[in-house]
């Protein structure tokens, strides 16, 4: 399974992007202004302390530990991860619908894993001086 993250917008708190799943758009996508290096990264889906069950987290970012994909709605809901939403607001910085955007990302995740496949996350900056 092949996740990207397009970042379109950095604004002043937060980079703000859409998540494509092997190529098509699923979500949008907000992050808090730390900026993960451009790359491509593995997802492993694991038990989170903060949260008390597992989620996805996203290994192998150089100089960032602990980074998962979760819900939430501005940079105030995250110390570093990629919060997913069906619904984006770039003048506010915001996105909406998080819970239902997750609650369908999670489980093609776990089955991609469960089924020995990879998956992968690809953060690409397209904003403009990217």
């Amino acid at each position: 399974m092949d996740l990207v993250v397009l970042r379109h917008t950095k604004a002043s708190m937060s980079f703000l992007g859409e998540l494509l799943l092997n190529g098509k758009h699923f979500c949008y996508t907000l992050e808090p202004a730390h900026d993960v290096p451009a790359g491509k990264y593995t997802v492993l889906v694991t038990f989170s302390p903060k949260f008390d069950q597992p989620m996805p987290l996203i290994s192998g970012i150089p100089g960032f530990s602990g980074v998962r994909i979760h819900c939430g709605n501005t940079s105030q809901d995250t110390e570093g991860c990629l919060l997913v939403g069906d619904v984006q607001d770039c003048e506010h910085e915001y996105i909406a619908q998080s819970r239902i955007a997750f609650n369908r990302l999670y489980p093609l995740i776990c089955a991609a894993e469960d089924s020995g496949e990879t998956v992968t996350i690809e953060y690409q900056n397209l904003y403009p001086g990217a």
